[in-house]
């Protein structure tokens, strides 16, 4: 399988947007973790609280 390479001219656009996706789920779950701490329930915690991040 052979991966292709993101065109250049949507770099601009795709890294970006990417990284933001990323970064908000870092910072939503520290945060939810840091107030509701590590348990069962977590990602149903944490997930609605990135959504709306």
């Amino acid at each position: 399988m052979q991966l292709t390479r993101l065109p250049a001219r949507y770099a601009g656009f795709i890294m970006p947007f990417i990284l933001s996706i990323i970064m908000t789920m870092v910072v939503s779950a520290v945060a939810t973790w840091r107030n509701l701490g590590m348990d069962a329930d977590f990602p149903a915690h944490w997930l609605p609280a990135w959504v709306m991040s």
